[in-house]
């Protein structure tokens, strides 16, 4: 891997979907979600904040580690994040008709 890192050749997150270590950066949301107490992916590594960098506007939600999350798989429960997705989704650009 190059100094760009993993995502170097991915500057804008609208570009492409990316895996960055197990975690998907969807393209139509510049970003990754991960928890405190991902054992596969622990953000102590701090992988993800470095990846994500190169992506315009990108940004990492850390979910934090609580009796409800779920390790590795707390990010496929959208009870999770559905609030910064709604977030998203509102301060989308909209197109013109």
């Amino acid at each position: 891997m190059d100094k760009r890192g993993i995502l170097g050749k991915f500057p804008d997150a609208t570009s492409s979907l990316v895996v960055c270590e197990g975690q998907q950066i969807d393209p139509m949301t510049p970003g990754s979600i991960n928890s405190a107490d991902d054992e596969r992916n622990p953000p102590e590594l701090g992988l993800l904040d470095r990846e994500i960098k190169p992506v315009k506007n990108g940004r990492v939600l850390l979910i934090p580690a609580s009796d409800e999350t779920a390790g590795h798989g707390t990010p496929t429960q959208a009870r999770f994040w559905k609030k910064e997705l709604g977030e998203l989704l509102e301060s989308a650009p909209r197109r013109a008709k």
